[in-house]
């Protein structure tokens, strides 16, 4: 019975911070009350039940309730010796004590977590104390500190792109993939060279090819997970009125497109992206991409579309360097504001389409002549502002539709006749849109390969 009711709590406070995830506060505080509250529960889950009610009312603005909260965590972490979330404690209160200018105490704080972390070598938590400590040593002037912790942040910044890029490469298993094509090509050498051998030995030899085929498929397969965890359905529930539909079709088991969105400061953001290749190369950079576009937003201000691809070109080129990002990803990036609804774009080689409605026809905006890559002469993106109807549609697509061959003479689809396909659909309902834009996409390609990835999503304003 106490294992249960151990679980029971353990289940509770995973629901609380589940609530918490989708912003649906009073029922995330009713399950952490409900574990603090109930004798039964284990100090680690009542840890983190009130580090989860601090949460809460940070997020609120109750900065003298988060803080409380905070430290009742801290009581119990300390007690027994849980590391990891009494570092997790003190970047809170770190970050509550910024909110309210107490730049002090944030250093207090960010210097026991950047101490905890160096002991138990936890580098995501010193990596994050490292950059409070920035912050808040450029907030009180002290720029010889503030640029000494940059500096810092930076190195392990670096230190842990990299153990993870070696990690995604090994789980992916690039290493495994080439050695195995190789065993492959040495089987079937051998297999030409003895011909006159028996049948069953031919069958042996197949069965042996096979299986290591079976396994670099699992590998890629496995890819396939990694990167569809990176990929978040794109949700435009902020704002009002706003509906998309996405057709997105992988060349491969992995795809060099892909698509991102987000919340942030008052505005949506919404991205399609092609990367140079298809399969596991192009699907690596999409993972990068993902993961800068995910940290841009998170450490930066209300930033516009072309300053993001600007900053995200500086990031690729910072990590990957010149021989690595040559070719780079083309990109199209909106930003909608939440209250006004005002669009802004951004294009990197890619165009943006946009049906009038009240014109019955489609209007193209070219993007910027550069891709997202290495150039020695860098140009700043441009933005432009996207000004709409109410009915108009928006039109953010990759060149693997009208690129692809088909048809009866075998021919390019080309942007022509995708212009004129969008157009006759394009007051029809989303849902509809999408099935007739892949019913299309399948009678054209026919019995043909597919050329590249594909990525098409509307955007109903």
């Amino acid at each position: 019975e106490v294992g249960d009711m151990d679980g029971a709590m353990s289940s509770q406070n995973n629901l609380g911070e589940t609530y918490l995830e989708l912003k649906r506060f009073e029922e995330a505080t009713a399950c952490f009350d409900s574990c603090i509250s109930n004798a039964d529960s284990k100090p680690d889950v009542i840890a983190w039940a009130n580090h989860n009610l601090g949460r809460i009312k940070h997020l609120n603005k109750d900065f003298q309730h988060a803080e409380f909260y905070f430290l009742e965590s801290l009581k119990v972490t300390k007690a027994i010796n849980y590391n990891v979330l009494t570092g997790e404690s003190y970047l809170c209160l770190c970050a509550l004590s910024i909110d309210q200018k107490e730049h002090e105490n944030a250093i207090i704080y960010a210097e026991k977590v950047k101490m905890l972390s160096e002991k138990t070598n936890q580098l995501e938590s010193l990596k994050e104390a490292l950059l409070l400590l920035a912050v808040a040593h450029e907030a009180m002037n002290d720029s010889i500190n503030a640029l000494k912790y940059h500096k810092q942040y930076h190195e392990v910044y670096v230190e842990l792109f990299n153990a993870d890029k070696h990690q995604k490469i090994k789980d992916i298993g690039f290493q495994y993939e080439i050695d195995k094509i190789s065993e492959i090509a040495e089987i079937e050498k051998k297999k030409n060279e003895e011909l006159a051998e028996a049948n069953n030995q031919i069958e042996i030899r197949n069965d042996q090819i096979s299986e290591k085929n079976r396994n670099i498929t699992d590998s890629i397969q496995y890819a396939k997970q990694i990167q569809m965890e990176l990929l978040k359905p794109i949700n435009t529930s902020a704002v009002e009125g706003l509906e998309c539909a996405l057709f997105y079709r992988p060349k491969d088991i992995v795809s060099g497109d892909f698509y991102w969105s987000i919340e942030k400061s008052g505005f949506l953001y919404i991205a399609i992206a092609d990367c140079t290749g298809h399969g596991v190369p192009g699907a690596f950079l999409t993972m990068l991409g993902t993961s800068f576009l995910n940290e841009i937003a998170a450490y930066s201000g209300a930033l516009n579309p072309s300053e993001i691809l600007d900053e995200l070109r500086v990031k690729f080129s910072g990590q990957l360097g010149e021989d690595e990002f040559r070719n780079g990803m083309d990109m199209s990036l909106l930003r909608i504001e939440i209250e006004s609804k005002a669009i802004q774009w951004a294009g990197a080689i890619s165009s943006l389409w946009i049906y009038r409605r009240d014109l019955k026809e489609i209007e193209v905006l070219s993007g910027n002549d550069q891709s997202i890559c290495f150039t020695d002469q860098p140009k700043p993106f441009t933005n432009v502002p996207l000004p709409y109807q109410v009915g108009d549609q928006i039109y953010l697509f990759s060149d693997g539709y009208p690129d692809q061959f088909g048809g009866p003479r075998n021919k390019k689809f080309m942007r022509k006749q995708l212009k004129e396909m969008l157009t006759s659909i394009a007051e029809e309902p989303l849902d509809n849109q999408i099935k007739q834009i892949e019913t299309a996409f399948d009678d054209w390609k026919g019995d043909e390969f597919q050329v590249d990835d594909v990525s098409v999503l509307l955007i109903q304003v």
